[in-house]
């Protein structure tokens, strides 16, 4: 069975492509289009390193960097604070009465 592929476009209304022009895609600026995409030299914002890239607004020169820059600008996170007393140990769906847990604390901070 014979192949419907064709290089040449399919639509009936579209003019056939010359064999002598150059390939680029359909459109008469398909070979324009792509110019800008030049390497450029940066120097990466957390090591200080140079590395090149086709981005223009690129700043670090791996993801590994960019994550670590990231982290770093996040605020840090303190841990909560442990049960103090054997009374408050008790899990935590369990809640001492008040005047408990002040006697406990008072306890635990005297001894």
């Amino acid at each position: 069975m014979p192949s419907n592929y064709t290089d040449q476009p399919t639509s009936p209304t579209s003019p056939p492509i010359p064999e002598d022009a150059p390939w680029g895609g359909l459109r008469e600026n398909s070979a324009e289009i792509h110019k800008h995409r030049v390497l450029r030299d940066f120097k990466c914002e957390w090591c200080g390193e140079p590395f090149k890239a086709y981005h223009p607004l690129s700043r670090f020169c791996s993801a590994g960097h960019r994550v670590k820059a990231f982290r770093s600008q996040q605020p840090v996170k303190i841990p909560k604070p442990k049960r103090l007393t054997p009374l408050m140990r008790k899990g935590k769906m369990f809640r001492p009465p008040r005047h408990m847990v002040i006697k406990a604390l008072d306890d635990f901070i005297n001894s």
